[in-house]
């Protein structure tokens, strides 16, 4: 059961992992939220997970990929060849002694990597949402943030990072836009962020759904929409996907460690 299927068992709903007005009406109501607070947060985390289809990190690089994109951390071909298409050991690597993990024969880096509808990321910060819900069991067990709490912590990152109050402004491409760069750090999939913000909030209000944009995609947008809803990808872009979706879950990591005043 993934993030979207485990949501709509808690809110009463059939968990068939197919989000529409039902689902979004039936969270309104559960979470107590406004129309514009439930119309920003599910546009967000619609685009972060790829339509409500990824609540857990990929970390499965190539040798390529490592030296592009770690290269702090596979200085050379050797070393990033040793750890090429293993997540957990790559994993272990890039986010030891940071974030309140340990070294990376700790196992911390795996273990506390990115997961949720906004990547919480890092042991401390794991640890911060557990006590924000009163549930340790999240440090035993930190896949219950890829299913069952998947959207309760990117609600954690929203009231940690004061978006809500950006909410309240209303629906807007404004406010689209400020959310957008406290999430991701700058400007990525705007586009697909307001159109979904504002079919969610035609839903609330009883309002037929906005239509999806009619230009055609650009290249990079086909390939994060590749990426996030992890379609296979051409061979020679395998890295660059794997970048694309890098660059999505590392601001989210970067966003929340900040909050806790952390690398």
């Amino acid at each position: 059961m993934n993030g979207l299927e485990a949501l709509q068992q808690k809110i009463g709903v059939t968990p068939d992992g197919s989000f529409g007005p039902g689902t979004l009406k039936a969270a309104m109501e559960f979470f107590k939220l406004s129309p514009e607070r439930v119309a920003h947060f599910f546009g967000q985390t619609s685009h972060e997970t790829g339509g409500f289809k990824a609540f857990s990190e990929n970390l499965n690089y190539g040798a390529p990929g490592l030296l592009g994109i770690f290269k702090k951390y596979f200085p050379d071909e050797a070393t990033a060849k040793a750890y090429a298409r293993n997540p957990e050991k790559i994993a272990n690597r890039v986010y030891a002694n940071r974030m309140g993990n340990g070294d990376e024969h700790s196992g911390d880096g795996w273990k506390y990597r990115g997961r949720g509808a906004l990547q919480l990321t890092g042991k401390d910060n794991y640890q911060a949402f557990a006590n924000y819900l009163n549930n340790q069991e999240i440090m035993d067990d930190p896949d219950l943030v890829a299913d069952e709490f998947a959207f309760e912590s990117a609600m954690f990152f929203f009231e940690k990072n004061h978006l809500w109050s950006i909410c309240d402004q209303g629906v807007n491409d404004a406010s689209i836009l400020q959310i957008t760069k406290k999430i991701n750090g700058g400007t990525l999939g705007l586009d697909d962020r307001q159109e979904k913000t504002k079919k969610y909030y035609g839903y609330c209000k009883g309002a037929a759904p906005a239509a999806a944009p009619t230009t055609a995609a650009s290249p990079l947008a086909k390939m994060v929409q590749q990426v996030m809803t992890q379609q296979p990808a051409e061979e020679d872009t395998g890295d660059m996907r794997l970048l694309v979706q890098h660059h999505q879950y590392q601001m989210s990591m970067n966003l929340s460690s900040q909050i806790h005043g952390r690398e």
